[in-house]
């Protein structure tokens, strides 16, 4: 998936198939455990579905979150939760952490995040 556009990935031979542009600026994509797809726009800050077989995306929701900086987050779908973990980099450069439960028609809780894990490496 590049910026704007959708690819199919195949595995054997190593190559990729342009499925379509979404029209979006998006860095992340989550997928949930009966293949629907999800991202966010990093410019109007709103969640979206994407059809896989052409790209086409619906809107969903806003984040409430100012999800500017693309790259500098990333999404997930828990099967045990079946809710949707994302992460982004706000305006003012905070780390943002949202829960998106995809059960209750996308409610969005969001949390600000400082320092959560510290790792040491010998």
């Amino acid at each position: 998936m590049s910026t704007d556009s959708l690819y199919e990935i195949d595995p054997i031979n190593i190559t990729t198939n342009l499925i379509g542009g979404m029209g979006l600026n998006v860095s992340s994509l989550a997928i949930d455990g009966d293949g629907n797809f999800f991202t966010y726009d990093y410019n109007d800050d709103n969640l979206y579905s994407i059809d896989k077989n052409n790209a086409q995306t619906t809107l969903i929701g806003p984040l409430n979150v100012d999800a500017r900086y693309q790259g500098g987050g990333g999404m997930a779908w828990d099967s045990n939760t079946n809710m949707i973990y994302m992460t982004c980099i706000n305006s003012d450069f905070d780390r943002d952490f949202r829960s998106i439960d995809i059960n209750t028609k996308f409610r969005c809780w969001g949390w600000y995040l400082q320092k959560v894990l510290s790792l040491d490496f010998f």
